[in-house]
C-alpha cells in the first residue's frame, strides 16, 4: 500500500476514535501534547505520524498502537463497537472472547 492510502487510513481511525470518545481535536490534542492543527493534519491524511507521535495518539486514545496501524478493518469495527460499550458489558465480553467459552455474557 502506498504512503498517501496509509496516511489516508490512518486519518480515518483516528478520526473515528477521537469521535467515538466525544473527542474534540484540541482536547485529543491536549491529551498527546500537540495541537490541534496536528491532529487535524493526521486525521485528513496530511502528514504521516513518526513513530513517538502514533505513540501519542495511542496513549491519547486508550488504546494499543497496534490497534491504530494492524488490525484488519473487520476488527477494527468491532474495537469501535465495544469502546462505545459501558465498561462492565464490555469486560464482560472481552472475557468472553478471550476465555472462547460458550456462555452469554453477564450484563
Amino acid at each position: 500500500m502506498e504512503r498517501a492510502a496509509l496516511n489516508q487510513l490512518l486519518g480515518e481511525r483516528l478520526l473515528a476514535l477521537r469521535a467515538d470518545d466525544g473527542l474534540t481535536q484540541a482536547e485529543l490534542g491536549r491529551r498527546c501534547g500537540m495541537t490541534a492543527a496536528e491532529v487535524c493534519r493526521y486525521e485528513r491524511g496530511h502528514r504521516s505520524p513518526h513513530l513517538l507521535q502514533l505513540q501519542r495518539l495511542a496513549t491519547g486514545l486508550t488504546l494499543p498502537m497496534s490497534l491504530l496501524l494492524l488490525t484488519p478493518e473487520p476488527l477494527f469495527q468491532l474495537v469501535r463497537a465495544l469502546r462505545r460499550l459501558p465498561l462492565p458489558r464490555r469486560a464482560a465480553i472481552v472475557r468472553r472472547l478471550l476465555s472462547g467459552g460458550d456462555t452469554p455474557p453477564a450484563g
